[in-house]
């Protein structure tokens, strides 16, 4: 695994004046920590955290709500690990594999609905899909 580099510190810039200081949790500026990670390693890291993300205990699909609230971009009250939320926003920054991935694969190996969730068939079937798969990152987004 990749390490995560912590990207909830606040950064504190210091003005003239002692008693004005600025704290900033903003990512923006950052690099995107799994810029050298493809699409096959990032949907394997989706796998391993699928049951983190499915909400319920027998859930067999994550829908994309769960998918927002496991990168912080939703409200919740659960909780998930520092390596299943970079993931999580990792692949909401890739709209074209999240679509593939929404897609995926259905009855008779026929493309499945786009209805905004997935199971660990369509996760099995993109993971052999990018076996080969050679993507690109500048300055921290994936072209």
């Amino acid at each position: 695994m990749l390490p995560i580099a912590n990207l909830n510190t606040p950064l504190s810039f210091s003005s003239s004046s002692p008693e004005h200081t600025v704290q900033k949790r903003s990512t923006s500026n950052l690099p995107n920590p799994h810029c050298n990670v493809g699409n096959k390693h990032l949907l394997s890291m989706i796998k391993e955290h699928f049951r983190e993300y499915a909400a319920g205990a027998d859930d067999q699909y994550v829908n994309f709500n769960e998918l927002k609230e496991a990168a912080g971009l939703r409200p919740t009250t659960r909780t998930f690990s520092a390596e299943a939320t970079a993931a999580a926003k990792e692949l909401l920054e890739r709209p074209n594999l999240l679509r593939e991935l929404d897609i995926g694969i259905g009855f008779l190996g026929f493309p499945g609905n786009e209805d905004q969730r997935f199971d660990i068939e369509n996760l099995d079937y993109l993971i052999r899909a990018n076996q080969s798969t050679v993507t690109f990152c500048r300055q921290g987004k994936w072209i």
